[in-house]
């Protein structure tokens, strides 16, 4: 995971790099992670954690890139059929359009279609054997940005997301779902204003 975030640093800094031209952000988000659908009844997961880091650059006034580095860390409530209880991480990159409105002075209306890569690996204790090390990840994001000084921003985002599984269970039964979450984030992001 470590990569990742030193990945988004280095984005991060690089954009920071076009601040006297650009208008942007750059920050950190934290929620819960609401798991969805099959993978959710089947698996009986609680409620889960997103953590990431993000950055959106804008080319125009409306329109720019969005990337993030993300963390979800998921856990089963009960050993059931499928699985043993216990937990196991979802980490990986998305990137995709930025599509901003402002509505006012101090707040931004935000759509972040992203798409990238997801990997799943253990944590403390997990009951599954991972098969495939990565898929592909698709994100549906929305965001309001709340300025609250010249440079800092306070967002409350909305994300869809969904990646595929593909496991063993410790009871050795085929594991295969698509991993649905709403995440529902908030954080703290700097602003580059050009």
């Amino acid at each position: 995971m470590k990569k990742y975030f030193l990945i988004i640093t280095f984005l991060t800094l690089f954009t920071s790099s076009y601040a006297q031209l650009k208008k942007g952000y750059a920050g950190f988000s934290l929620g819960p992670a609401l798991s969805m659908g099959d993978y959710k009844s089947d698996l009986n997961m609680k409620t889960d954690v997103s953590a990431s880091l993000e950055f959106g650059l804008r080319f125009t006034e409306h329109v720019g890139i969005a990337a993030k580095g993300y963390l979800i860390i998921a856990e089963q409530k009960e050993s059931n059929y499928y699985s043993e209880a216990g937990s196991w991480e979802f980490q990986g990159l998305l990137a995709g359009p930025l599509i901003s409105f402002a509505l006012n002075d101090n707040i931004e209306w935000d759509l972040r279609p992203m798409i990238g890569f997801c990997t799943m690996a253990d944590a403390a204790y997990s009951p599954i054997e991972i098969e495939d090390v990565a898929s592909l990840a698709l994100n549906l994001g929305t965001s309001f940005r709340f300025n609250i000084g010249g440079r800092v921003a306070i967002p409350i985002n909305i994300d869809y997301f969904s990646t595929e599984i593909a496991a063993t269970t410790l009871g050795y039964n085929r594991l295969e779902m698509n991993a649905n979450y709403l995440n529902i984030t908030t954080g703290i992001y700097i602003r580059f204003k050009g």
